[in-house]
């Protein structure tokens, strides 16, 4: 079937059609979780066997495996798993931290690690990692911190206790990668092209994304562009190479091979061929197979031969022109940890401060349709906003209300002009 490249109604196809192919794709590689515990005592594993006797009891989720499975090499303990419509085991084991010293402060105190991995289901990545890392921290009470192997995230307990209060678990795809910049000056804002690229999606099943020669004046705004499209393409699949799709209000992109667009590039931009040769040496790391340029719709040049990084779209979020699809699992996180702060707001609105609100306004479980408010009036249940911009359901200057549990973010200005953020 030949789909035609600027046809921008042409939905997200299911991955594992043909998308694994035309990117190129590396091997499948493990996730692994880590759960960072404190003690003198070595985690036990029966409290393991026991929580994936409840949790199995349950929903029949999980269930320890009588199967040959070697685990690391300095591994305490080890326990293969099996989990509801995963077809790859998962391996769960314990370690003791040789050099606790030597770990961040996040994680200051721990002296085990206890670890499980798998490789995740491209069709579901984001909840086959949000059942591993639940399983850790349902089992042990007293963690210090929980690290993504794969990104170097580091989640404190206070983050994982608000995560996980919510079945399913706060966690939003952005769990699964991580946006790194790249710049020839150490304050990009002044003047010098910005290279972004992602780290981890590869282990969805995903090509990890790039933006090349953004400038750095509006490097926060393109990185929250490029981060809502990979929780896109983790939840809906990949796109083919030069299709345009939609990522939002306003908003048609497409993706392309990142050979054919650096061929484009000067010779000292950052990101070209040389640039990612040198860096792949340096960091050990493959920055060449399996990658996808995120551009434009639209090609620019003399000739109409160029695509370069989505300018108008970017233009269009800072003047407000365009909005960013997200996804359900983002704006459940989200509302979580805005919600959790709610009475930082109403202590600041009862200060005099100008509070802006985002609010859900989807219907029937839709919460996909957000819009920002001017705060009006603030209670425990309620707030009551004017619109800050022009949207289908209303005028800027419109009044609207909503519950509290239907906030997914919220942030204030000082009365005396200066900003603030929850």
């Amino acid at each position: 079937m030949n789909i035609e490249p600027s046809n921008p109604d042409f939905p997200l196809p299911v991955f594992g059609e043909t998308s694994s192919s035309v990117w190129g794709l590396p091997e499948p590689v493990p996730s692994t979780i880590l759960l960072a515990l404190p003690g003198e005592t070595m985690p036990a594993e029966e409290l393991l066997r026991t929580a994936l006797s409840v949790l199995g009891a349950e929903e029949s989720r999980f269930v320890e495996l009588d199967v040959p499975l070697n685990g690391p090499p300095f591994a305490l303990w080890v326990m293969p798993i099996g989990l509801s419509e995963h077809p790859i085991p998962l391996i769960a084991w314990c370690e003791k931290i040789q050099q606790p010293g030597g770990l961040p402060d996040i994680a200051s105190g721990a002296r085990w690690m206890v670890g499980i991995q798998t490789v995740l289901d491209p069709e579901r990545p984001l909840e086959v990692w949000s059942q591993m890392a639940s399983l850790l921290f349902h089992t042990w009470s007293d963690p210090v911190a929980m690290l993504d192997e794969e990104t170097e995230q580091w989640f404190s307990r206070d983050e994982m206790t608000l995560r996980f209060a919510t079945d399913p678990c706060g966690f939003d795809e952005s769990v699964l990668f991580r946006i790194h910049a790249t710049a020839a000056h150490e304050r990009p804002e002044e003047g010098s092209s910005v290279w972004l690229r992602t780290q981890g999606l590869h282990r969805c099943g995903r090509p990890e994304l790039e933006m090349l020669e953004v400038p750095g004046g509006v490097l926060p705004v393109a990185a929250e562009l490029l981060e809502s499209v990979c929780g896109l393409i983790v939840m809906k699949g990949i796109p083919d190479p030069d299709v345009v799709f939609d990522a939002g209000v306003g908003i048609a992109l497409r993706l392309r091979p990142w050979r054919e667009q650096v061929a484009s590039l000067s010779p000292d931009s950052i990101g070209n061929t040389e640039h990612r040769a040198s860096m792949e040496e340096a960091m050990g790391a493959d920055l060449s197979n399996g990658r996808a340029v995120l551009c434009g719709h639209e090609s620019r040049g003399s000739f109409g031969s160029v695509y370069t990084w989505p300018s108008d779209v970017v233009d269009g979020l800072i003047g407000g022109r365009c909005a960013l699809e997200r996804t359900p699992s983002w704006s459940t996180a989200r509302s979580l940890q805005a919600r959790s702060m709610w009475p930082r707001l109403l202590d600041a609105f009862s200060e005099g401060q100008s509070i802006s609100a985002c609010l859900s306004l989807g219907q029937d479980g839709d919460d996909r349709l957000h819009a920002w408010v001017e705060v009006e009036s603030a209670s425990d249940v309620e707030v009551t906003g004017r619109l800050l911009h022009d949207i289908d359901q209303g005028r800027r200057g419109d009044v609207i209300t909503r519950p509290v549990e239907m906030v997914i973010d919220w942030a204030f200005e000082h009365a005396d002009g200066g900003e603030g953020a929850r």
